[in-house]
């Protein structure tokens, strides 16, 4: 309950009140607590893997979490706040079957690639506002770059060649044969870009 005031004008002796007609901007704010945000959420994964004949393997995976997810012991505060998704791509390829067969090629190749995207229940620059009430006040253009500065977004690459080398083709080697030494590269990128920084790059490479 809240009463607001205004002083009886007396006409005899008004003292501080000019007896006139007031306006004034009144705010009053009121929390209760009813019940728990008890929604249920719900999690998924799925993996396919495929066999290339005898070139190699390619391993593709998703994974899907949405809000309110959490495990059957979780507290209501231990839910999941953010819709989670996530894919990953992992080949293993032999690129030496791409070579004679009496070159005797060796070249593993491991390549992968993935992205992950968790987009907050709420908009963290505005903590009050669900992110999904955006789009009934504002453009959806402005909603677009919105969910692109608050997502928390991941972008993992990397590239390997594992010990590429030459087999032996004759009973006489000498130690100038390039079947005495084998190459190595290896790549990694991970980029990250949050509401709160823009872009974080780690980027690797090694050779020997």
């Amino acid at each position: 309950m809240m009463g607001i005031r205004n002083p009886k004008c007396n006409a005899i002796n008004p003292g501080n009140d000019d007896c006139g007609s007031e306006c004034g901007e009144v705010w009053f704010n009121e929390l209760r607590l009813t019940d728990f945000d008890n929604r249920s959420g719900w999690a998924a994964r799925g993996t396919v893997n495929i066999r290339l004949a005898d070139l190699g393997t390619v391993n593709v995976s998703g994974f899907k979490k949405s809000i309110g997810y959490g495990n059957v012991d979780s507290k209501v505060a231990d839910r999941n706040r953010m819709d989670t998704k996530e894919y990953d791509l992992n080949s293993q390829l032999e690129m030496g079957k791409f070579f004679p067969t009496k070159w005797n090629v060796m070249a593993p190749l491991s390549l992968g690639f993935g992205e992950s995207f968790k987009t907050p229940e709420y908009n963290p620059l505005d903590p009050d506002i669900k992110m999904v009430l955006l789009k009934n006040f504002l453009p959806q253009s402005e909603v677009d770059s919105i969910y692109n500065i608050v997502q928390d977004y991941t972008r993992r690459k990397n590239l390997n060649l594992t010990n590429i080398r030459k087999g032996r083709t004759g009973t006489k080697v000498m130690p100038w044969d390039p079947s005495n030494f084998d190459l190595t590269y290896t790549f990694s990128e991970i980029m990250n870009r949050t509401f709160e920084k823009q872009s974080d790059i780690n980027r690797q490479q090694m050779g020997a």
